[in-house]
């Protein structure tokens, strides 16, 4: 990450405890290297963007890479919307290129505030809303379907010119529903549904 990047991140952690009440707690990244994250809010339906606060209380700059993770609705799973999952894109709150990237580097003493471009990952439930509170799962997914989601979604986007555009989104959704469906890992949040499926009932 260029320097003009770096400073960007720490001019946002001024701001970022702004409109923070109703955040969750900052929790453990699961192999994050010590960072911490919580969920501000997330705006969308079966896709959107799931903004998130990073914090760093180390003492040396830490790389912050979405892919794998998955967030949970709160509540009952046998009735909850869809679980979330990141396709790896994310965009710092406040950086003027306003550009995806891969990950972004955290500067030890910082809380950063970034959009994670999030798709859902249960077929068979219903969309969540910009009303539902997510949690971070406690893992991240197997590396086979991390990197499954990842790959397709990547190819997804380069064949229709980006995510910024409704065409883009839908050949994402698609693939990520298609890469969990061919792997049928438990995940934190699975209801009765899933469970029958992972024995292929009906």
């Amino acid at each position: 990450m260029r320097a003009s990047h770096v400073v960007a991140i720490a001019v946002v952690s001024l701001f970022v405890a702004v409109g923070s009440a109703r955040a969750d707690r900052f929790r453990p990244v699961p192999d994050g290297a010590g960072l911490e994250l919580r969920v501000v809010g997330y705006d969308g339906g079966v896709n959107g963007q799931l903004t998130v606060e990073l914090r760093n209380p180390g003492t040396a700059p830490v790389r912050f890479v979405a892919e794998g993770m998955y967030f949970v609705p709160r509540g009952d799973a046998d009735v909850a919307p869809q679980r979330l999952g990141a396709v790896g894109l994310v965009k710092v709150v406040g950086d003027r290129e306003a550009v995806h990237r891969r990950g972004v580097d955290v500067p030890p003493g910082v809380v950063a505030r970034v959009q994670l471009e999030v798709f859902c990952i249960d077929s068979e439930r219903d969309s969540p809303t910009s009303s539902t509170r997510f949690v971070m799962a406690g893992k991240r997914m197997p590396v086979a379907l991390g990197a499954a989601i990842t790959a397709d979604a990547r190819k997804a986007v380069k064949a229709h010119g980006g995510i910024d555009n409704a065409a883009g989104r839908q050949a994402v959704q698609r693939a990520v529903w298609t890469a969990r469906e061919l792997r049928w890992f438990a995940l934190q949040g699975d209801g009765r549904q899933e469970v029958t499926l992972r024995r292929g009932g009906k």
